[in-house]
């Protein structure tokens, strides 16, 4: 039996790996003399060069999955789905995960200043910063914080095991999508779920 200060802990830790993880990434895009930026433009040409139509179709609309209108409406009817099932501290717990990213996404955004990837973007309208990707950032925080929300409910490990991996495959399908749409560098993407993960686990640690 794992106590609360253990609990506590883990979750920190882990937050800190993320965070710190996250902060070399970021050292490494903002670095003047760093070989991010050409790793990057290597694989979106390298992309760039395998679109079809066929991909196209399959990938934009799952890219546009996390943008900030349907992930607004995702964590608009977890919130509600946690508050019915589960309520008590759980609420608040993902209402500050969720809107917590939005604000971490704006700051750092406005910190590094990063414009996006240029060429053909396949989903139009996006005039943010490209680093990190907020929609990258809060859809870890929201995912991770529902899978941590959840996962104590449910009656067996290997449903807790299978949760986690759901969440780690969505994320992963999502980041590649913002990729091939050009909206994003490889490394936004890393950048943005790295904080998320690392920004869910912190809130996380405080509501045991």
């Amino acid at each position: 039996m794992i106590d609360a200060s253990d609990h506590f802990a883990a979750r920190i830790g882990a937050a800190v790996g993320f965070a710190v993880a996250f902060l070399g990434v970021t050292a490494m895009v903002i670095g003047e003399f760093s070989s991010m930026k050409r790793i990057d433009e290597s694989i979106m040409t390298g992309l760039a060069r395998r679109r079809t139509d066929f991909i196209d179709a399959i990938v934009t609309p799952l890219a546009t999955f996390a943008t900030l209108e349907p992930l607004t409406i995702q964590a608009t009817i977890g919130f509600v789905m946690i508050v019915v099932t589960i309520g008590g501290s759980a609420s608040l717990h993902f209402a500050l995960a969720a809107v917590g990213s939005g604000f971490l996404s704006y700051l750092v955004k406005r910190m590094v200043g990063r414009p996006r990837p240029e060429g053909f973007h396949l989903v139009r309208g996006l005039r943010s910063f490209s680093y990190p990707s907020g929609d990258l950032l809060t859809a870890s925080a929201i995912y991770l914080t529902i899978a941590l929300v959840v996962s104590p409910h449910l009656p067996h490990s290997a449903a807790r095991w299978l949760l986690f991996g759901i969440v780690t495959i969505l994320l992963a399908l999502l980041a590649v999508c913002r990729v091939y749409v050009g909206v994003h560098y490889p490394s936004d993407v890393a950048g943005g779920a790295l904080l998320g993960l690392a920004w869910a686990l912190f809130i996380s640690a405080w509501f045991g």
